[in-house]
This record gives structure tokens, C-alpha cells and sequence, in this order.
């Protein structure tokens, strides 16, 4: 086979073995009754000619983790069939049918600059030159919009918005937009219309009110804040404003209540300790919570936490930098008073939070602080702290129903409820982490190169990894924990799926440390480390979600939203549900397991008799776990000790 590739404008049905690099400037997904009914996209290559191409339903599940917008592909042995209809993308008279023995192979870029964008003259639109059959590329700049109506098209509500074009030559055309391209246009002329504004940049203001400010969430001192009119001016700067106003509040000022609290504060700090993260409920929303403790250069603490999008944010940071300090700048942070201790979060979006920042206020911190190396500790969060809504232990106890494993399996609702059981095994099989993308925190695919073509087929295949987020080939990766967990309670078995950061709960360490610095593809699903066989007999609190495809579909893993390790709490609720503490038996063998709670009654008035009430004995542990993954023998990797004594 030739090894150069042919150009798009000579593609015709006479043969399937073509090679064409191309770029996919234009890509969507056709639906049917909910599901992907094919694949569509624009193809073109160097010399600028364009190609529709198709992937229908049954090959779709095949290619479409490698094709993705904006992406210079090489195309390999691909059927073509005439183009047609009323709306033709390309002047090509064939489009492109992929076939499953179609290749695809990555290839450097085409040029960013090749988009296929061709707009056509709005004097050729308006007096019929072009034909309709054909879809167009529009340019203007808008100088009428309306607002977005809602309009029943075809007995379905669709949105609607109306615009005015005009060109160069002060032409003007008519525009309708549909669908959620309207609301999307909508917010994009709202969000260029006050673009003016951004955090960073320097302004001069004119013509505005001034009114008292008030309130518990102060930003600055001054008595007095400014009101927009819709008279006011702005106007850019000639010359910048080059001050931040970062002011880092003293820590003992904070803790003996010198600070009024109504007033937002910055701080800095090196993170020390860090939480695992939690999901907690706040007015009837889950969102993710993280308590620091952060030091100052005194090597005085401050108990700080973290809701939203910012404890992701920190997590990946200390998985990424866990061998450096880490210092976090937090900018108009709210000051807590809880039974008279003191602590920081950020209030609302209000506050901005960042990780070593590059400022010189942070090279000064980090110069100052004690020379101690000490090592940054994973501690377990303080699950009975109160916060703005429901607290864990109430969502545990009180807000979420509880259930049995058998119950869980009788499910025929999508809800969330509470589950104490005990971790029987690892599930191997599945893997115990994924790699990802540092970047985007994306999985990052496993792509085969395709051999050379003068080479041997029977060569070993080489694989890369590509990120079809970043839409980048290699990344720069970093491992994050999918636990696959079988789990037992006295009335049956199931399995449970923990991601990352619930992981990080239950073993204390980010998954590089278990993994190693040269992170790779699982190559001995069988080799399982220490710390997590560890995890086997230990009994937690979880909360479950139920979705339609575990009764649907009778899928018997369940995804874990939230976790409680605390002994104390996981006590006081086994207290309530039994007055007696399961026990974990294993046999000298370890291929029987009895999972036995040793209870006069069930929880919920659950209707057994007595002898159903007794210890479930599983003498066929392969029926119901994986019994290679209670014998196996731990492999020996090496855990890194955390330095436990703190300074000062």
C-alpha cells in the first residue's frame, strides 16, 4: 500500500481502499427514541476540499472514543455512497460510510487555522443565488436581537430568538435561531455585552450611586459601597492599577476573636492536614466539603474548610504535589465561630482559592516557614461538625432511609439509603485504579498504534494514551483509585463502587503512593496491595444510590456517594439498628466466611423469624465472592510512612 495519502476530491464508490488525513471540523450525534442513532461529521483535508462522513448505530460503540471535533485523523479503507437530500453539507457528490474494517490512526495536527469556514454573501442568500439544498457558512455582526420566546413546534415547546445581521456592505439578513443554540447565543450576548468587566483589569468608573454597607459578609472596610447606574461610564486605563490588595489576616487575630466576623478576610497558610472529602447535604444539595488545617510561619494552626468546586481543586493538588508544600491563599474568606472556636471557609462565590499561587507574597511565606519538612497527614474528617444544613451524622441517621443488602436487591425505586456492612474482598477482576489525565482528571484511553506498514502484523502492538478531553495524545497522567468492593451483612452480598476521593477515606494516602511515580496500566489484576487487603472485615456506613439499571437490568453494583469510617458513629448506629455488634468469621482456610449479627430483632420491624434472624453461613464462598481475592497473598508494596509528630 502507498504510503501518502489521497486527497479528498478524488474519493469515489469505484474502491474501499482509500487513505485520507483529514481534519473533523464539524461532529453531532443523530438520536432515536433516546438512543445514538449514528454518528456525523464534516471532514477536510489539507487542500481545503470537504467530505460528509457517517458512522451508523452498530459501529458507534467501535469508534467514537476516537473521534472527536477539531481532531486530524487518518481515515483507512471506508465505503462511499452518493450524497443526497435537502441539506448537504459539501459540495462532494459522495459522502463517507465507515465499515468495520475501517482504521483510524492518529497523525499530527492539520493547521488550527484550517477550519472550512466559507461564508457566503447575504446579496446571494437574499435574492436566491444559492440553492437551499445546501447548508450554508453565515458571517455578521449582530445589530437586532430579540428576547427568547418559547414556541410549540411540531406539539413540542422549542425556544426561539430572532436576530438581524448585517456585513460589510451593510447588507442585512434576517436570522432564526432554535433550540438550546437559542439560549446559548442569548447568554453569550449577554455575557460580551458586559465583558467589560474582568477580575484583573483596570477600570475607570464614572457616574455612580453610593450606598451603606452593611451585612455579614463585608469585603473591605470602607463604610460605603458603589451601585451601578444605568448611567455609568467605563472607561480602560492607560496605565494599570498594580496592587492586588492581598492582606493576609494574623492567625491569632482570627482565633481569639480580635477580627469582626462580619467582615471577610485573606489568609495563607501551608496545608498540613487535609480531610478526605466528603459529600454533604446543604438545602437539600449535595455538595463536596474538605476540612485543612492550615500553618503560618509561627507554626500557629488554622482549622479551614473548603465547599464546592475548591476541595477537588485541593485534592488534586496534593496528589500532584504531595512532597512539596502546599500553600493555600484564600481571598475574602468568611470567618466561623462554632461553640467559640474559630475557623475559615470560603463564603459563597464570593471567595477565591488558590494553590500556590504565582505571587511574591507566597516565595516571602514559603521563605519563612519552618524548616521542618513535615509531612503533609490524610486525617479522618470531623464527621459530627455542624454545617449550613444537614450535618453527616443526620443525613446518615435521620434524613436517608436504611437498608439491608437483601433489601437493597428488592429495590424497584431510584433513591439513595444507608447500608452497614462489611468489605469481604477486592474484585480483582475489575481493577483497583484507572489512570487519568492531570489536567482535566479525565480517563485518558488506551489507543493501539497501528503497525508500520512495510512491518510484520505478528509484531507486539504498541499502545499510547490519549486524552479525549484535552484531546491530546501522551499526558501527563496520574492514577485515582475505582475500588470494586464485594460487601456481606447477614442477609446477602453485593458490590460496591468507590471512586477516588471516597477511597481516600478508607486508605489514607492518594493512590500514587500505592501505585509509584511510573503509574501504567494494571498488568497483574491479581496483585493487590497491602493497604487495600487490609480493608477486608472492616465494617462502614454507606450511602447507596439506586438507579433504574440496578432493578431494570438486575445490575448488582451499586455506586458509593458517601462513606462514614468513625468508629463511634458506626457503633451508635448499629446500637439502634442491632443491639449487638456483627461479627466476621473467617476459617483458618479462609474459604468460609459468616457474617453474624447476634441480634433479638431486625431493624425497621423487618418480619423473621428467629431462625432467619441467625448468621447467614456461605460454606460456597466462590458463589457469592471471589475467593481468589480473599486467598490470594498481598503483594509486598511498599507503603510510605507518614510522619506523625507535629512540630512545635
Amino acid at each position: 500500500m502507498a504510503t501518502n495519502c489521497d486527497n479528498v476530491i478524488d474519493l469515489s464508490p469505484a474502491k474501499t481502499t482509500w487513505k485520507i488525513k483529514v481534519k473533523i471540523i464539524r461532529l453531532w450525534r443523530q438520536y432515536s427514541a433516546g438512543d445514538i442513532d449514528s454518528i456525523e461529521m464534516v471532514l477536510i483535508d489539507s487542500n481545503g476540499d470537504t467530505i460528509q462522513a457517517t458512522l451508523n448505530e452498530v459501529l458507534v460503540p467501535i469508534f467514537e472514543p476516537f473521534l472527536e471535533q477539531d481532531d486530524s485523523k487518518i481515515l483507512i479503507n471506508f465505503s462511499l455512497s452518493p450524497a443526497c437530500g435537502s441539506y448537504r453539507l459539501t459540495k462532494h457528490p459522495y459522502k463517507i460510510s465507515f465499515i468495520a474494517t475501517t482504521r483510524i490512526r492518529l497523525c499530527d495536527d492539520l493547521p488550527y487555522r484550517l477550519t472550512g469556514f466559507t461564508p457566503v454573501n447575504f446579496r446571494e442568500i437574499l435574492d436566491g443565488t444559492l440553492s437551499p439544498e445546501y447548508l450554508i457558512d453565515i458571517m455578521g455582526q449582530i445589530v437586532e436581537v430579540s428576547h427568547v420566546e418559547i414556541v410549540s413546534l411540531n406539539g413540542k415547546d422549542t425556544e426561539k430568538i430572532s436576530l438581524l445581521l448585517k456585513n460589510e456592505a451593510d447588507v442585512r439578513l434576517p436570522l432564526v435561531v432554535w433550540g438550546k443554540v437559542a439560549l446559548d447565543l442569548s447568554e453569550a450576548i449577554q455575557l460580551l455585552s458586559d465583558r467589560t468587566l474582568i477580575c484583573g483589569s483596570s477600570k475607570i468608573f464614572i457616574n455612580f450611586s453610593v450606598g451603606h454597607s452593611y451585612g455579614s459578609y463585608r469585603t473591605t472596610k470602607h463604610p460605603y459601597k458603589i451601585s451601578f447606574l444605568e448611567t455609568t461610564r467605563v472607561r480602560s486605563c492607560e496605565s494599570p492599577i498594580e496592587v492586588s490588595g492581598f492582606d493576609p489576616a494574623i492567625y491569632r487575630d482570627i482565633l481569639d476573636g480580635s477580627l469582626n466576623s462580619d467582615y471577610l478576610v485573606d489568609v495563607i497558610g501551608q496545608i498540613v492536614k487535609v480531610s478526605p472529602i466528603e459529600v454533604v447535604t446543604v438545602n437539600g444539595k449535595d455538595t463536596n466539603k474538605i476540612s485543612l488545617e492550615l500553618r503560618n510561619s509561627n507554626d500557629e494552626r488554622l482549622q479551614t474548610v473548603l465547599w464546592g468546586v475548591f476541595p477537588t481543586d485541593v485534592m488534586e493538588a496534593i496528589q500532584m504535589r504531595r512532597n512539596y508544600a502546599i500553600i493555600c491563599v484564600i481571598r475574602f474568606g468568611k470567618i466561623n465561630v462554632w461553640k467559640d472556636e474559630r475557623s475559615i471557609s470560603n463564603a459563597y462565590n464570593v471567595s477565591d482559592v488558590s494553590l500556590n499561587p504565582p505571587m511574591v507574597e507566597v516565595d516571602d511565606f514559603i521563605a519563612v516557614l519552618p524548616k521542618d519538612q513535615l509531612v503533609l497527614a490524610i486525617v479522618d474528617p470531623k464527621p459530627l461538625s455542624a454545617v449550613c444544613g444537614v450535618s453527616q451524622k443526620d443525613d446518615f441517621f435521620v434524613h436517608t432511609p436504611r437498608k439491608t443488602i437483601s433489601q437493597l436487591s428488592d429495590a424497584r425505586n431510584v433513591e439513595k439509603c444507608i447500608v452497614m456492612c462489611t468489605i469481604a474482598s477486592i474484585d480483582s477482576d475489575m481493577g483497583w485504579y484507572y489512570l487519568s489525565c492531570k489536567v482535566c482528571a479525565k480517563k485518558v484511553l488506551n489507543v493501539p498504534n497501528d503497525f508500520d506498514e512495510d512491518g510484520n502484523d505478528d509484531d507486539p502492538i504498541m499502545f499510547t494514551y490519549y486524552c479525549p478531553n484535552c484531546k491530546v495524545s501522551n499526558p501527563n497522567l496520574l492514577p485515582r483509585y475505582k475500588l470494586h468492593l464485594i460487601v456481606l451483612d447477614s442477609t446477602g452480598s453485593s458490590k460496591f463502587v468507590l471512586f477516588d476521593n471516597l477511597a481516600i477515606q478508607l486508605l489514607h494516602q492518594p493512590c500514587t503512593e500505592l501505585v509509584g511515580a511510573n503509574a501504567d496500566e494494571i498488568q497483574d489484576p491479581a496483585a493487590i496491595p497491602l493497604a487495600l487487603n487490609n480493608l477486608i472485615g472492616k465494617t462502614y456506613l454507606f450511602k447507596v444510590g439506586i438507579e433504574r439499571e440496578n432493578y431494570l437490568y438486575k445490575n448488582d453494583t451499586y455506586i458509593i456517594s458517601k462513606v462514614i469510617t468513625n468508629h463511634d458513629i458506626i457503633t451508635e448506629f448499629q446500637t439502634i439498628v442491632h443491639p449487638k455488634k456483627p461479627s466476621v468469621t473467617y476459617s483458618c482456610d479462609n474459604s468460609i466466611l459468616m457474617v453474624s449479627d447476634e441480634s433479638s430483632q431486625e431493624c425497621e420491624g423487618t418480619d423473621l423469624t428467629p431462625a432467619k434472624r441467625r448468621g447467614t453461613l456461605i460454606d460456597n464462598l466462590e458463589a457469592a465472592v471471589d475467593h481468589n481475592s480473599l486467598t490470594r497473598s498481598p503483594c509486598n508494596t511498599g507503603i510510605k510512612k507518614e510522619k506523625t509528630e507535629e512540630s512545635g
